[in-house]
């Protein structure tokens, strides 16, 4: 009688989740909107809640609305809030805000925009497998499975303090982006090192409405409570602006003006260890006939994570007004339209999109909404996911007629192996295997036939078959005589 031997593989399926969300929000302005500039929005994860096997997320939407008074570029900043269901828990959820437009109504403006919810989670599976057991004779293999710390999450404040060679008037816009350079796996804990880079346009205290830019490059370095991390595991993780704050002290007199920015950035991760397990890889009884079941574990096994930068350069869509000049950009955004598998990653397809102020001729302000599109390879081993871009840097020109984008991209993913292993789930005696009475037998083998392949199909011991059978090389050739001695009952 055989006693199968069991042990427990757990599998893990990487799960996505995309939906799209309107977002909408009446605009209230101080003055009279003379002209509308530029709307722009930006999509924000305040919180998550798992729910009956789902995951709640709550995001918030902020608005940026500029447009120009009787006495100039003005601002108001706005925010709605909405929820996204996932259908799995413990999923990571990300925003994106999207097609940002404004809406003439009877009561003024309202803002609109598509919000582009991502998830990923990981579903685990735990199924038998056979390692050994009582009269059977087992063929082992390796295989080897992702052990995950756990997701940990935190915040962390960054601070930076800076001079500017003129009197800030006001604050157009602002925005904050981060790219994470490295995530390693220290001692309980995940270590972050990365960049946020921030931008703010600004109006200087002059009378020719003039905007400027600063730009700022903010190192960082975070380490993230996480019981399970040691050194020589692995690590991944995600890190996001949740919210920018600052403030600035402008002398008028002197002409400059000191700014102190606030970034609070949203980190979460893990750490992964590889595990190797030893499983059946067949299995047959010399004693007695067996009903084998089989079954496939699938597994994803983390390969890194990665960043990259690209640099764009091209010709935008969009008339250039006659005689305009190029006062500033708002809105500056990336939007990836498409993907597509390639021999070494991934090739990303998408859109840059940015609203163009001019000065005409006439002195008169005019916006364009221009749009340059991009194709960019990203490479990694295995599969790309969790692919994250943002632009650090852009520029918008004029030449020989037409908008011309220079700009920089940032990108962090990472790099999955998908696989699935089988494994032997079942193993039930279905009959009493009937010896053979001959005293001498005669196999003749195929070619290529190894040593486990000729006692399986003889249902005789490895090493009854080379006391037999000295001299024997595996694989075979194929014109051998594989000779067994009995003893006759």
């Amino acid at each position: 009688m055989i006693k199968p031997e069991y042990g427990k593989v757990c599998g893990s399926e990487t799960a996505y989740f995309e939906v799209k969300h309107s977002a909408e929000s009446a605009i209230s302005t101080a003055e009279d909107v003379k002209k509308p500039i530029s709307l722009s929005a930006t999509a924000f994860i305040v919180g998550t809640e798992n729910k009956d096997a789902t995951t709640i997320a709550k995001i918030k939407v902020a608005f940026c609305f500029i447009y120009l008074a009787e006495d100039g570029f003005k601002k108001t900043e706005f925010s709605t809030e909405l929820t996204s269901e996932i259908p799995f828990a413990s999923a990571r959820v990300r925003a994106f805000a999207e097609d940002a437009r404004a809406v003439s109504s009877q009561e003024g403006y309202v803002a609109k925009c598509a919000v582009k919810v991502c998830a990923e989670g990981m579903k685990k599976t735990e199924d038998n497998a056979l390692i050994g057991g009582d009269n059977l004779k087992v063929r082992a293999r390796t295989e080897e499975f992702d052990s995950p710390s756990g997701v940990t999450t935190d915040t962390f404040v960054i601070t930076d303090e800076f001079d500017v060679g003129y009197g800030i008037k006001e604050v157009l816009c602002y925005g904050a982006t981060s790219c994470l350079k490295s995530v390693t796996s220290g001692v309980s804990c995940i270590i972050f090192e990365g960049e946020v880079n921030l931008l703010l346009k600004t109006l200087p205290f002059s009378d020719n409405n003039d905007i400027l830019k600063e730009k700022r490059t903010i190192p960082f370095r975070f380490e993230l409570e996480n019981a399970g991390s040691l050194p020589d595991m692995r690590a991944k993780g995600e890190c996001e602006p949740i919210r920018v704050s600052f403030k600035v002290f402008s002398d008028e007199a002197k002409g400059k003006s000191t700014v102190s920015a606030e970034i609070t950035l949203a980190f979460s991760g893990e750490s992964v260890e590889t595990t190797a397990v030893t499983v059946a890889d067949d299995v047959y009884s010399i004693t007695s006939e067996l009903e084998i079941s089989r079954s496939e574990v699938p597994v994803t096994l983390f390969a890194g994570q990665n960043s990259a930068s690209e640099t764009f350069y091209g010709a935008a869509s969009g008339d250039v007004p006659e005689g305009g000049k190029v006062v500033a950009s708002f809105g500056e955004r990336i939007t990836v339209l498409g993907t597509a598998k390639n021999a070494n990653g991934l090739t990303v397809n998408g859109i840059i999109r940015a609203d163009v102020v001019f000065r005409n001729a006439d002195n008169g302000t005019s916006s364009v909404n221009a749009e340059m599109p991009f194709s960019v390879d990203i490479t990694g081993e295995g599969e790309i996911v969790g692919l994250k871009l943002d632009l650090t840097d852009f520029d918008a020109t004029v030449k020989d007629g037409s908008i011309y984008f220079n700009c920089t991209a940032k990108a962090v993913y990472k790099s999955i192996i998908v696989k699935k292993i089988t494994v032997i789930d079942s193993v039930n005696e279905v009959g009493v295997r009937k010896a053979d009475e001959c005293a001498l037998s005669v196999f003749v083998p195929k070619k290529g036939d190894t040593l486990w392949d000729i006692s399986k199909q003889l249902k005789v011991d490895e090493n009854e078959i080379l006391k037999c059978n000295e001299g024997l090389e595996f694989p075979l050739r194929g014109d051998e005589r594989i000779v067994i001695y009995r003893q006759k009952i």
